[in-house]
């Protein structure tokens, strides 16, 4: 599960992509769940 936690401070997180970027697990996309969850937001209805 993607957790990004936001603090009051900017030095904690200043770039949520980035923060992505360097924290991304294969996992995440890999998981049956969330490709269906994935392909329920591209396709138009």
């Amino acid at each position: 599960m993607l957790k990004i936690w936001y603090y009051g401070g900017v030095d904690y997180i200043e770039d949520a992509p980035a923060y992505f970027d360097n924290v991304y697990e294969d996992e995440w996309i890999e998981d049956a769940f969330v490709q269906a969850m994935i392909q329920d937001w591209t396709d138009p209805k």
